[in-house]
């Protein structure tokens, strides 16, 4: 399963993931990787369904990850 889930992702997805872990807010993740927040949240929303669970908590300051985002 997981196995299959790593060539589903698409590289933009990976990119942000890892910015996020850089750069906690998904704004300014997003503005890093050239993208518009709402595609960057559009991105996370899709590998969150994919998983089928949630990797982060959404707060007016940025993210945190929740255990299964660690």
């Amino acid at each position: 399963m997981t196995d299959n889930l790593i060539f589903r992702l698409k590289f933009r997805q990976l990119l942000l993931l890892r910015q996020i872990g850089r750069e906690p807010a998904l704004n300014r993740a997003a503005r890093s990787l050239n993208l518009s927040q709402p595609t960057a949240s559009k991105l996370l929303q899709d590998i969150e369904t994919d998983l089928e669970v949630q990797l982060f908590e959404r707060h007016t300051q940025g993210l945190t990850p929740t255990r299964a985002g660690w």
